[in-house]
Formats: structure tokens, sequence, C-alpha cells
């Protein structure tokens, strides 16, 4: 009986394993879906903001200026210092990760724009390998580049850390790195006939370099990257157009850590519900990870001596050690990740790339294009470890009831055979999956005791049973009292509730974050001119964070002074057409004009707004206020009160939306000037069409006029012949 128990169970269990291990592996699709939906939106919406655009033709102009200027020759000086960082600094480190040694002539730049870029923010630049980005503005470059550089490095560096971006590129259309963050030995090399043309920091800028408009966007997968120190680099890109006109390509290095932290939950197997082998991971077309293994950052040691153990090559198990990655370098050449590169979605039961037994969970997913794999799995040892517990509690109580038959067959035999043939034959019935009702017995002898055992558990696999389809059905509030501190399952299936409820109450703040950003960009894409859509954006800013009063305010010169004048307020879904100015420096307002920075009141005084902010009557408890900076530039405010204090994610999403509304209002001022200029020249031009036209009156009048003369000239010249015919007739006679 014990050894039907521990079958049955084990086939219950590995149901649940199979059916939990899906639940992981769904979860981690779908964060990694709309990680890559986040960064997509990140190079759509920055490929067309004006900062990046402003910066790539600043950059572009001024490197192809320095190229011009640049003498034949000029570079020679600079080439020993450039030649000592390849020698000395670049190649000992790439070479710890190659194979095969390389040289440094491969490496070496071959064009004078190349050297002087590559000496002045590379060689000479005081910061150490690894940190050349905390250079602003390089002291021995006097060229009208280093103007540009010090200007935009610093926002464009910002954004990266902000968003953990590995480098950030500009290139022109004709593949010049005019711009990188990091300053790796690929900056101001040329991606057509550079060295590193033919890396997949190439292909995706050949691809992007292509689009005959904005909004497209290209992915190429994880590829060794010499530049990078062989190490793994991804990229993701969108073309830059200015006036319609492309102007170059903005290019993101993916960060691997990013992909790993979403695959591992930052490294919380276990409170995901995965165990102590359990690990969800990413396999590429290659049959390769795209994602660190769980050993791998658990304990390196082991884990290299179980791929010794799996019979691998040492040659790729070295690699894996001095690189200290096993991403593009660990293959995973079994049954679940060969079928989910093919398209397929299932569960298996094979061995995994360490030769150890597992149950696994596989499914594909398409990212921009990409096809990769994706593969949760337990080994099963550890999954059939309560299975086995049962087995040997079966197996006691089985001993037990033997036991008790035995010692009642010689007396009671025949009261004692139909209570136990009941509970046997209950035992069964739980064995085989099922959950029959079963009445609580007030006796005090040992078989009462055996069926009220078995009533507790009856009951504990309905809870568990009623708590999992719960869990399914997207219920994260039920709730689950673990059956004791050992009750693995029932602490499994809390922190699998928690897991989930965490990823998804994530996804959702990003979801929101991206919907108010599209909705966003869908009211400033009307081009109307700034004060037309200023309602429906505090209008949308408030509702899409329920504050009750908002407005926005911009910033307008006045003599010497500085004054914020109220462009639209929004206050209890009305409208409000008042007249507003605030002196920068003067309020809440003023200061934050001032100080460029958000500001944040969580306990505003009684009647506040009435004071300082001349937004109404209603008495909200929480003000937030946040600056429309542009290039350094503030262009305005923006004010929201609400009456309960706002999440940090909506803060952020605030703060964002500022930069976009900054933006719309520094291209509104400049659509302005444009504008205007047009209609003073259309002015001009229709005033020298009626001068034409009055001028051409005038020269048709005086030619009539000229006839008219010569006409009456003529008839004086009859009239003067006709008196002196006459006068001539007189003196003759």
């Amino acid at each position: 009986m014990a050894t039907f128990g521990y079958l049955t169970s084990k086939k219950q269990l590995k149901s649940l394993t199979f059916n939990h291990l899906t639940s992981i592996k769904e979860s981690k699709k779908r964060n990694l879906e709309d990680y890559f939906d986040h960064i997509e939106s990140q190079v759509i919406t920055k490929s067309e903001g004006i900062t990046v655009i402003n910066a790539m033709s600043d950059f572009d102009k001024t490197f192809k200026e320095l190229s011009d200027e640049l003498m034949p020759g000029s570079t020679q000086v600079l080439s020993k210092s450039v030649k000592d960082y390849y020698e000395f600094e670049f190649l000992p480190k790439l070479n710890a990760n190659l194979l095969k040694d390389a040289f440094v002539d491969y490496f070496l730049p071959r064009e004078d724009i190349t050297k002087y870029l590559q000496y002045h923010y590379i060689s000479a630049n005081a910061f150490p390998t690894g940190k050349k980005e905390k250079l602003v503005h390089a002291p021995t470059d006097t060229s009208s580049y280093s103007n540009v550089h010090a200007k935009y490095h610093p926002i464009i560096s910002n954004y990266l850390k902000q968003f953990d971006f590995y480098d950030i590129f500009l290139v022109n259309t004709e593949g010049d790195i005019v711009y990188t963050v990091f300053k790796e030995v690929d900056y101001a090399t040329n991606l057509i006939t550079g060295p590193y043309a033919q890396t997949n920091l190439g292909k995706v800028f050949r691809k992007v370099n292509t689009a005959p408009e904005k909004g497209l966007i290209e992915l190429v997968d994880f590829d060794e990257y010499l530049p990078s120190y062989s190490a793994p680099a991804s990229f993701i890109a969108s073309p830059i157009f200015k006036n319609g006109k492309k102007i170059g390509v903005l290019i993101f290095q993916m960060p691997v850590n990013q992909i790993n932290n979403i695959m591992t939950g930052d490294k919380s197997w276990e409170k995901e519900g995965q165990g102590k082998t359990g690990e969800c991971y990413v396999v590429g077309s290659d049959m390769k990870l795209r994602s660190l293994p769980r050993k791998f950052q658990e304990d390196k040691e082991e884990y290299l001596e179980d791929l010794y153990a799996a019979a691998l090559d040492s040659q790729t198990i070295n690699r894996i050690d001095s690189m200290n990655t096993a991403i593009l370098l660990q293959p995973v050449n079994t049954k679940a990740s060969k079928a989910a590169i093919q398209g397929e979605t299932g569960i298996s039961i094979d061995l995994n790339y360490l030769g150890k037994e597992v149950l696994s969970s596989f499914t594909t997913i398409n990212l921009l294009g990409l096809n990769w794999g994706i593969v949760a799995e337990i080994e099963t040892y550890e999954a059939f470890e309560y299975s086995r517990k049962i087995r040997d509690l079966l197996i006691i109580i089985e001993i037990i009831i033997i036991g008790i038959l035995l010692y009642v067959s010689r007396n009671l035999s025949k009261s004692i055979a139909n209570p136990m043939i009941k509970i046997k034959e209950l035992i069964k019935r739980v064995a085989n999956g099922e959950l029959p009702e079963l009445t609580i017995s007030e006796g005090q002898d040992e078989v009462s005791e055996i069926n009220n055992a078995l009533s507790d558990l009856i009951k504990s696999q309905y809870e568990l049973a009623e708590f999992s389809k719960n869990i399914g059905e997207g219920n994260f509030k039920v709730s689950l009292k673990p059956r004791g501190e050992h009750d693995i399952l029932g602490h499994a299936l809390l922190t699998m509730r928690t897991s989930l409820f965490e990823t998804t109450d994530a996804s959702k703040k990003r979801r929101w974050r991206n919907d108010g950003q599209q909705q966003l960009l869908a009211i400033l894409k009307n081009n109307d001119a700034f004060e037309d859509i200023a309602f429906k954006l505090i209008s949308f800013l408030a509702k899409y964070v329920n504050a009750s009063i908002g407005g926005i305010y911009v910033a307008e010169k006045e003599g010497d002074d500085t004054y914020l004048m109220l462009e639209s307020c929004y206050a209890f879904n009305r409208e409000k057409f008042v007249q507003q100015k605030i002196k920068a420096g003067f309020g809440v307002l003023g200061q934050t004009f001032l100080e460029g920075k958000t500001t944040y009141l969580n306990k505003l005084p009684k009647n506040y707004l009435n004071i300082s902010s001349g937004l109404g009557d209603s008495p909200p408890r929480f003000l937030v206020v946040i600056p429309l900076k542009h290039n350094d530039k503030i262009n305005g405010i923006i004010e929201l009160a609400t009456f309960k204090e706002l999440p940090k994610y909506k803060i952020e999403f605030l703060e964002q939306a500022a930069d976009t509304i900054a933006n719309t209002i520094a291209n509104n001022h400049i659509n302005e000037q444009t504008r205007h200029l047009l209609e003073t020249t259309e002015t001009r031009a229709l005033q020298m069409q009626e001068s034409e036209k009055i001028m051409q009156q005038y020269v048709e009048e005086l030619e009539t006029a000229k006839k008219e003369f010569l006409i009456k000239e003529e008839e004086l010249q009859k009239e003067i012949k006709i008196l002196k015919d006459q006068q001539n007739q007189s003196e003759d006679k």
C-alpha cells in the first residue's frame, strides 16, 4: 500500500510541480516582453526627442569640421599615446578572454580623426579604464567638438545611468560613431569601413540606416563584442530624423544584468517558490544561454565542477571561469531547449545541461525578431521529496495498521475488521487523488485516531487544491495556513502567490506608465500651439494621477524679471479662466523655478493654495511641483495638488511627462518664430505685388495721356495750318 500511495502521490506532485513551473515560466515570459516593450518605447521616444536630435546634429557637424581641419600627419605625435593604450591597457584585458591572442596592429585606428578623438578622450583621459565616461570637458581638446561634448555628455550619461544601459551611441549616416558614453575603442571608428563593421553593432546600424522614415526599431542578438573585451553584447537602434531628413542612428547597448535580474527574480529563487534547485533561464537560437545559470551565481566553483562532470570541453570551462559569465558560452542542447527554439510549448522530464534529471516546462518567445526559448526546471530529486515523505509516512502508517490488525485480530477481529477495511479503501481513494468526505469519530481507540488523521489529511489536501485553483484564477487575496514550519508545499505555494502578485503589480505599473506616455504623446502630436493644448495636457495629467487641482505655468520675461504665467488650469472637472502671475523666486512655484528640481510637499497648511498657488478654494493636503526643463533651461512649471499622497511611480511618470512637455514648449517657440518670419515675408511679398500693380496702372495711364496729347497736337497743327492759309489768302487780296 505504501508503494502504491507513494507512486500516486508522486504522480500528483509531478502534476503540481509542472503547473508551478509553467506558472513561473509564463510569468518570466511576460516580464521579458514588458521589459523589451519598455526598451522599445524608450528608444523611439529618445530618438524623436529634441535633445538627441540636436546632439546628433551638433556632434555630426563638429566631427566633420574637425576631420576637415586635421592636416595629414598632424596626429603623428598622438599616435604613440593611443598605441600604448591599446598595447598596455586594452589588449591584455581582451586577450584574457580570447582563445587566441589578438595583435595591436589590427585594432590601431587609421584615420586622423579617430586618432585625435581617441587620444583626447581615451588615452589622454585622466580617468582609469572603465570610468572614461566621467570626463566631461577634455582639457587637451581645443576644438568646437569639445564644447558640444561638454554640453550633451552629462545629459546622455545621466539617462544611461537612470535606465541602466551599458552604453549609448550616436552614429551619423556615413557610419561614423561621433559619440559614445563610455569611450571604448569603437569610439570615433566607422561602422561601414572600420574594424568593427562586421560586429553586431555594425549590423544593427546598417539595418536602421536604410530606414525611409522614423519609428523603425531593430534589435540584434547577443554576440561577443571585441571593444567590450569580448563580453556578450546586444544592441537596439532607431533612426534619428530632423525636419524630415535622416541625420543619424541612436543605438543602445543592452544591459545583460537586467535580463538576468528578470530571470532570477534578483536572485530570489526560493522566495519565488523554486526551492533549492529550481531555475528559469533563456536560450538563444544557437542553443547557448542568454541568462546566467543559478548555480553559477550561488556557487561558481561547484558549477565548474559540474561542468567537468558533464564532460564539457575544458577550453569552454576555462573561458567561463576567466570571463566570469556563462552567457554565449554554456551550451544547452537539452530536449526542452531544442523544442522551445523550434516554437513548441510543453513539459518534459530529461537531463539538463549539467546532466541532472529535471522536470522542465518550456516555451518560445519572440522579442523584436529574436527567437529565444524560456525553460523553467527543477531537479526531480527535490521535486519528489514531499512524495518520499508521504511514502515513509504511509509505510509507518501501514506498519502501525498491520500491528494493530495483528493485535486486534487475536481478540476482536470481527469488530475491528470492517472499520479498518473502510479506512483502507479511503486511503486508496486519497492516494488516487480523490478527496472523499469523512465524518470525525468521537471514539478514543486507534481506529478513530486513524480515521481522524485521515480526515485531517483530506481537509488539508482540499485546502491546497482550492488555494492553487484561486491562484490560477488570479485571486491573490486567498489565504492559506501552513500545517507547520516544515510544510514545504504549503510554504512554497504561499511564496508563489507573493511572487506572482508582485510580478502582476509591477507589470500593471509599467503598463500604466507606458499608456500614460502614449496618451500624452497623442495629445502633443496634434501640432497645435501650446496654448491650445495646455488645458488638454493639465486635464489629462490631473485625471491620470487622480489630482483634484492642476495648473501649467509658462515662464515669460518682463524687462529684467521673469514671471510664471498661468497657461491653463484644472479644478473639479472644470476649466477655470483666471489670470495668474507669479514672480520667479516667490512661493513654492517661484523657488522650484529657480532650483530646477521637483518639489513635493505632503503636509500643507490649511488654505495653502489660496495663499500661494491661486488655483482655487479646495483644500488638498499634498502638492507636487515639477519644472519643465529643456537643455538646462526652465520653460515653465506643472503644479498638481491631491487629497492623497502620490506614490513614487506616479511622480516618476509626471517627471517624464514634464520632460516631454518641456520639449514641446521649446519646439513651439521655434515654430512660432518660424511662423512669424513666414508671415512677415508673405506680407512684404503682397505689398511688392500691390506696388507693381499700381506702377503698371500709372504706366498705362501715361501711355493713354501721351496718345491723347499726340492727337490734340495733330489737331492743333491742322488748325494752325488752316489759320496760316487763311492769313496768306488775306494778304494776297
